[in-house]
C-alpha cells in the first residue's frame, strides 16, 4: 500500500445502529428524524448523563465515528492506561492528531480530568464541526485547535479532502484531488502531552519514526495504524515494533480492518 491512495469509500450507518446512536442522546426523536430526512445538515445532540455534546453532519460518515466512540466504547481505556494516567497526580494534557469532528475530544473529557487539550485537523468541513463542538461544550478545559496537518515538520503537503475521518495525506502527490494545505510540527506538543491520540490515515509513521518520539513525558498513545506509508509489510508489527523501541509496552490489536487497525501502548516500568 505504500505510495497508493486508497479509494474513498462513504460509509454511513442504518438501521439498528442508527437507533443506537439516537439513544445516546436526549433527544432521539429530533436525531432520528433529521437522520431519516435525507438531508445533509450538521446538528449538536447533547449526551445522556453528561454534560457534554456531540456535532455530526448527518448522512455521512460522522455517524459511524460516533457509534464507534460512545456506542461501541472503542476507546475505552485499559486497566493499565488508567492506572498510568492516574499515577500523574494531575489534571492532564491531551493532544488529539487527526481530531476530524471532536468526538475523540469530547469522549476524553467525559472519561478524564483534562486540564489541556489540543485538537489537530487539517480538512476543511471536519475542522468547521469540530470548531462548533468546542463551542458548544463546556469551557472548564483550555481546549485549543489547529488546523493543520499533523507533520514531523512545518510546511505545507498535498492532501486529499472532503472524505471526512479518511481525508489523508496524499501519496500521489500528481493526484488532482489533492491541495496543498499547511502542516504542523506536532512533536513538541506530543513532548508535553500525557495521552496522545493518534488517527491520521498513514502520516504516523513519520512521527513514530522520528527521534523525538522517544523523548516526551507521555504515558499512553492511542493509535489507529494505517498500511499506506507504512515502512514494512504488516502496518501492525511495525506499529508495535516502533512504539516499543519509543519504551512503551503495547496492547493487542482491536479495531482490525483490511488496510487499518487500533492498539493502545503505555510507558513501561
Amino acid at each position: 500500500m505504500c505510495g497508493v491512495d486508497p479509494p474513498y469509500e462513504p460509509v454511513t450507518l442504518a438501521g439498528p445502529a442508527v437507533r443506537e446512536v439516537a439513544a445516546l442522546f436526549t433527544d432521539p426523536r429530533s436525531f432520528e428524524e433529521r437522520e431519516g430526512g435525507g438531508a445533509r445538515r450538521t446538528a449538536c445532540y447533547r449526551l445522556r448523563d453528561l454534560d457534554h455534546v456531540v456535532c455530526c453532519r448527518h448522512g455521512t460518515h460522522d455517524l459511524e465515528i460516533v457509534h464507534e466512540l460512545f456506542v461501541q466504547r472503542a476507546y475505552e481505556l485499559p486497566p493499565p492506561v488508567r492506572q498510568r494516567l492516574a499515577s500523574t497526580g494531575r489534571p492532564l494534557d491531551v493532544v488529539d492528531l487527526g481530531a476530524n469532528i471532536g468526538a475523540f475530544s469530547v469522549f476524553v473529557h467525559s472519561v478524564l480530568p483534562v486540564a489541556r487539550l489540543v485538537a489537530v485537523e487539517a480538512d476543511d468541513e471536519n475542522f468547521a464541526v469540530l470548531r462548533t463542538c468546542r463551542a458548544r461544550n463546556p469551557s472548564g478545559v483550555e481546549w485549543r485547535l489547529v488546523q493543520r496537518a499533523a507533520a514531523a515538520s512545518s510546511g505545507s503537503v498535498r492532501f486529499l479532502a472532503g472524505r471526512f475521518a479518511s481525508s489523508r495525506v496524499a501519496a500521489d502527490v500528481t493526484s488532482p484531488d489533492a491541495k496543498l494545505v499547511p502542516t504542523i510540527d506536532v512533536l513538541p506538543l506530543i513532548q508535553r502531552a500525557d495521552l496522545v491520540k493518534m488517527d491520521i490515515e498513514g502520516s504516523e509513521w513519520r512521527l513514530l519514526r522520528d527521534p523525538r518520539f522517544a523523548e516526551g513525558r507521555a504515558e499512553a498513545i492511542v493509535l489507529e495504524y494505517h498500511d499506506v506509508f507504512c515502512p514494512g509489510p504488516s502496518a501492525y508489527d511495525a506499529a508495535r515494533r516502533l512504539l516499543e523501541a519509543a519504551g512503551f509496552v503495547t496492547g493487542p490489536p482491536f479495531n482490525e480492518y483490511s488496510a487499518r487497525g487500533m492498539l493502545w501502548a503505555w510507558r513501561g516500568g
